[in-house]
């Protein structure tokens, strides 16, 4: 673990240790007799202060460089307030981080590209939520095109959906998918209802992990610019 990445995790503990370190040798510094040990313990305190008190104003730089991915509004610059936190902000996120591989979440059926799946390898917090946008997208089509898109779908990228769903503890959700693709032809009467009835079921699974899993989605402002 390099240095910035230390501070970035574990600054305001190591800040709180060197304050704790310094209380103790402060009565040492007290009570030594000697000139040399009083002066050898009390550099040793100013050091560790000044060590703690560095320590606790970079780990505090990390922090306002960072915001978080869902709450953070692009033309203010600043995080919303948890409560707006709502489906429809989840969505326009998922479509920005998105962007950058020209697809839309409906998309991802047919394939998830290359590039995508090595992100959401560097990020595995972020799969479940857009699989569930995936679902949802698809669910928001006309009965028909949620049939052949699901129909036509890449196995693989099914596989895909429904392995992060698992690891995400969604492991039924993932099982019912799975069985409704490989049985996609003598249940295609079955598809459609599935989606449709569900749509509301795959934002609020969305929500439900980003909140279990808050912290996980803070990032770089500099991913905004």
């Amino acid at each position: 673990m390099n240095l910035k990445k230390l501070i970035k995790t574990h600054g305001s503990h190591l800040s709180v240790l060197c304050a704790i370190v310094a209380f103790f040798l402060f009565i040492p510094a007290c009570t030594a007799t000697e000139t040399l040990w009083k002066v050898f313990f009390t550099v040793l305190v100013v050091l560790l202060l000044l060590c703690g008190g560095l320590l606790l104003f970079f780990w505090n730089r990390t922090r306002e460089a960072r915001v978080h991915f869902f709450l953070y509004d692009r033309e203010s610059g600043k995080n919303r307030p948890d409560e707006e936190l709502t489906p429809q902000t989840v969505s326009d996120c998922i479509s920005f981080y998105l962007a950058p591989y020209g697809v839309e979440a409906a998309d991802l059926f047919a394939d998830i590209p290359r590039p995508l799946r090595q992100q959401l390898e560097r990020e595995p917090d972020f799969r479940p939520v857009v699989m569930y946008q995936m679902l949802h997208a698809l669910s928001g089509l006309e009965e028909g095109e949620i049939t052949e898109r699901f129909q036509a779908a890449d196995p693989r990228a099914v596989a895909y959906l429904c392995r992060a769903l698992s690891e995400a503890g969604d492991g039924e959700l993932a099982d019912f998918i799975y069985r409704l693709k490989k049985n996609a032809a003598s249940e295609e009467r079955h598809i459609p209802p599935f989606f449709k009835r569900n749509a509301a079921r795959f934002e609020q699974r969305a929500m439900k992990y980003i909140d279990r899993n808050f912290e996980k989605f803070y990032v770089q402002r500099s991913r905004f610019k």
